[in-house]
């Protein structure tokens, strides 16, 4: 038995890169993993949530389709392209912190 057995995590951007790593170890420790992503996750999560984060309409919809309480947020939704302008960081990180 470990810490994370029995807690429940989401993680936004577990689809790819950081936010996978994030989820295959909360998995393999025994955590419950809600995805939260445009894309569908390679790791076995107990439940994605499809969502794309530029939009709020789609953060208000994908926000009421979780089913908390949830021990944890781990926020990695990221952007690849290094050079994008400053608009494209902050429409991922979250428009309501704009």
């Amino acid at each position: 038995m470990t810490a994370f057995d029995g807690k429940r995590f989401v993680v936004t951007g577990a689809a790819s890169g950081i936010g996978d790593a994030v989820a295959e170890r909360l998995l393999a420790a025994g955590a419950e993993v809600v995805s939260l992503d445009r894309n569908t996750p390679t790791a076995k999560v107990n439940r994605h949530v499809e969502v794309d984060l530029a939009n709020p309409r789609s953060i208000d919809a994908a926000l009421e389709q979780l089913d908390g309480p949830f021990d944890g947020l781990m926020n990695v939704a990221g952007s690849l392209a290094p050079r994008q302008p400053t608009w494209c960081w902050r429409s991922t990180v979250s428009p309501y912190a704009i």
